[in-house]
């Protein structure tokens, strides 16, 4: 297994930017710009074909299907909710409070369209305060990344399960990459105009950051990959 905290940054965002090309190739077939279609020259006269987005329209059917509202309920029915302890009472009521936060049931929709029509996509994780009155200290928000972002490290053992990632954005005229493992999240950035990524320094909280949960605050959605 790679070692999170001893990766090449640079060389790793000089493989992603390479691969972009495909990811867009993706998205202009998903709204009907097929290079294929509209740019290759025929080999008869007339030119009959026809550009119709069937990626598209496969992709909006399956994700209308899949990922429809509804689909995510927010507790269960009274029966149910009677037989819960006071703990799973909590539990219920907290990840529905968190559904909510995140708007749960859009962003599904979106994280499947996305897998739909890459193969695959990544989400993180990062927390905030609660509002005053909420019964939560922090709440969990999800981000959605696409996988030509996302740089994703796996264990060794025969499932490949993802133990960590770097995800890398543009900030500004700055690229940021934060490295997550299951000890720590750390940024580091590299400033325009060239040089290496180095840690980055805040004046309002650490770097790195304690990651109490044991676990890499990211995740991974795959489907067809060819």
């Amino acid at each position: 297994m790679e070692d999170l905290r001893n990766l090449d940054l640079d060389k790793i965002y000089k493989e992603l930017t390479a691969c972009k090309s495909e990811y867009m190739d993706n998205e202009r077939y998903y709204i009907g710009d097929n290079t294929h279609i509209a740019e290759r020259e025929p080999q008869r006269k007339p030119d009959n074909r026809v550009p119709t987005s069937f990626i598209r329209n496969l992709v909006d059917t399956m994700t209308g299907y899949a990922a429809k509202p509804g689909n995510i309920r927010q507790g269960f029915d009274d029966e149910t909710t009677e037989q819960m302890d006071s703990q799973d009472s909590d539990f219920v009521r907290n990840m529905g409070y968190i559904n909510e936060q995140n708007d749960e049931e859009l962003y599904t929709a979106e994280q499947y369209e996305e897998v739909c029509l890459q193969g695959k996509s990544f989400e993180v994780f990062y927390t905030m305060p609660a509002e005053d009155g909420d019964d939560l200290s922090v709440v969990p928000y999800f981000i959605q990344v696409s996988k030509d972002n996302f740089y994703p490290v796996y264990s060794d053992r025969a499932n490949k399960n993802l133990v960590g990632g770097i995800w890398y954005r543009m900030v500004g005229e700055d690229v940021l990459a934060t490295v997550y493992d299951k000890e720590e999240t750390t940024d580091y950035i590299k400033k325009k105009g060239g040089g290496t990524f180095s840690l980055a320094t805040y004046e309002d909280r650490e770097n790195p950051l304690p990651n109490p949960y044991g676990i890499a605050l990211c995740n991974e959605y795959t489907g067809n990959r060819r």
